[in-house]
Order: C-alpha cells, then structure tokens, then sequence
C-alpha cells in the first residue's frame, strides 16, 4: 500500500539508514529502495519516521503485512536446511507437538545493530 510521505523525510530515512536495506543489509538505489513499516499499518503500526525503515523491493515484498518477529522466523527458515520444504505455520505446528527440529538460524537484522556490530 502506497503511502505520501514528504520527500525531505523519506531523504532523511533513506540517508539515515546508510542507502541500504535494514533487513538483509544490501546497498538500495532509486529503483530498488522502499520504505517499510516495522509495525505493519495492519498491526496498528503509523506513519512516523520512528516506524519506518529503508528496505529493498524483496525484502518489502517478502515480509508483507508480518510482524518483525514473524518475519525473522520466516528469514531463518529460509537459511535453514528447512528452506522451501517448511512454512511459518508448518514450523510453530511441529514445534507446538514436542518435534525437534534442532537449531535454526539466529537473524539479526541490520538495523538492531549499532554501528555494524552485534
């Protein structure tokens, strides 16, 4: 969902956020940046600066209307050896009914870090 945004304050997220994406960290330009809602709007989420971040057309698109801890569970499967083969639901299900399914991948998303480090 689109949304106006005066340009000085999409500028100011834009430099803010290092011209990159905040979820997998990749360099963004003109045509390949969006704004994202931390909160989705559908969450309760508003438009402030404080709730919006920098993000690629893929991971935008990826991460949809999911909340950020959903969309983390969704980026760790997907490095997971259970990459295409299990979806957020299918994983809580097993897990909801004792199955280990041994570790998954921690994902830190570039923007909980503070200046690069973790």
């Amino acid at each position: 969902m689109s949304f106006k945004l005066n340009p000085e304050k999409r500028r100011a997220i834009y430099e803010r956020d290092g011209h990159a994406c905040q979820y997998c960290g990749y360099p963004v330009t003109e045509k390949t940046r969006t704004l994202d809602h931390l909160i989705p709007r559908s969450g309760g989420g508003r438009h402030g600066v404080a709730n919006l971040i920098t993000a690629c057309v893929s991971c935008n698109s990826s991460k949809g209307t999911k909340s950020l801890d959903r969309f983390r569970l969704f980026m760790a499967l997907k490095r997971s050896r259970y990459a295409g083969i299990l979806t957020c639901d299918q994983y809580d299900q097993l897990v909801a009914m004792g199955v280990d399914l041994g570790p998954i991948p921690v994902v830190v998303f570039p923007f909980e870090t503070i200046g690069g480090e973790q």
